[in-house]
């Protein structure tokens, strides 16, 4: 739901006429609404949920809090890919401010 991550979905709903369902995690559909002001359909994933795009299946895996609350990886069956988001990235504070021109 990160708004870097979701940013330009009212875009996307605006350009397929709000026929596009967004699929998450409960949470995302009241954050969804109340961070850009649209009423997507909606439909909220389970773990272990799966779904069929032509001749991929995709499985939802739920890792609450593994980076945040709702987050979901995705597993392509067909090519063995998973789509882990930002789980394995990193982030921090520095201890201090630097500029090494």
């Amino acid at each position: 739901m990160e708004q870097d991550h979701s940013g330009a979905i009212p875009k996307l709903l605006e350009e397929n006429g709000f026929r596009a369902t967004i699929r998450g995690h409960l949470m995302v559909k009241d954050l969804l609404e109340a961070y850009y002001d649209v009423k997507p359909k909606f439909h909220a994933l389970r773990d272990g949920e799966e779904m069929s795009l032509g001749d991929e299946k995709l499985l939802f895996i739920y890792t609450q809090w593994l980076y945040w609350p709702d987050t979901y990886m995705t597993y392509i069956w067909g090519s063995g890919v998973l789509l882990s988001g930002d789980v394995f990235g990193h982030y921090g504070i520095p201890k201090s401010v630097f500029d090494e021109k």
